[in-house]
């Protein structure tokens, strides 16, 4: 309203609100009528859950990681793949990770194969998120584009969230996550 954002208005009702956040994953640019979209483009990453042997931590190297899980189970991960919007396990994403499973604990190479799931993740075209207020749209907030870091910066980004509705201003160190660094979003962008 006014060339600000208000609040939000679903199917079943509307909230008001000083502050939206925005934090709406690959999905981001479907969110936001702006011109030109948010630079937030879907990367597809596939995930193997393996059977045995246990690890006692977590392993990784350049290609892959290995979490051991609290079932005895380990989780190898992940694939990072450019096709869209395209959601689905695929056999050679499922072979890559189990010969990079095997290459780094040669034992995996004896385990069960559980299975796989996909998923995608929001990534951004410098690499880093989008955190802070939305240039020209007053009351929104983005904290998206954290690629393959999401889990690892989300208890950073809720604080850096909650400072920016409380009024404070980015710290120093945040303030290469800021949006505008984009042209995003222009002046009475509306929310789908």
């Amino acid at each position: 309203e006014g060339g600000a954002v208000r609040g939000v208005r679903t199917p079943l009702r509307r909230w008001s609100a000083a502050h939206v956040v925005l934090a709406s994953g690959a999905w981001a640019g479907a969110a936001i009528d702006s011109a030109p979209p948010l630079p937030i483009r879907p990367v597809r990453g596939q995930l193997a859950s393996l059977r045995g042997p246990a690890l006692p931590s977590i392993v990784w190297d350049d290609a892959i990681y290995l979490v051991p899980r609290a079932d005895g189970g380990v989780t190898a991960g992940a694939t990072v793949e450019d096709v869209g919007f395209e959601c689905r396990v695929t056999s050679d994403g499922v072979r890559s990770l189990l010969a990079r499973a095997a290459q780094l604990v040669p034992a995996l190479a004896e385990a069960a194969f559980e299975g796989a799931r996909a998923g995608l993740r929001p990534a951004t075209p410098d690499g880093l998120p989008l955190v802070g207020p939305a240039p020209d749209a007053p009351g929104l907030l983005l904290a998206l584009g954290h690629h393959r870091n999401g889990i690892l910066l989300s208890a950073t980004t809720a604080a850096l969230v909650a400072d920016l509705v409380l009024g404070r201003a980015l710290p120093a160190a945040a303030r290469a996550f800021r949006p505008d660094r984009f042209a995003i979003p222009a002046a009475g962008a509306a929310a789908r």
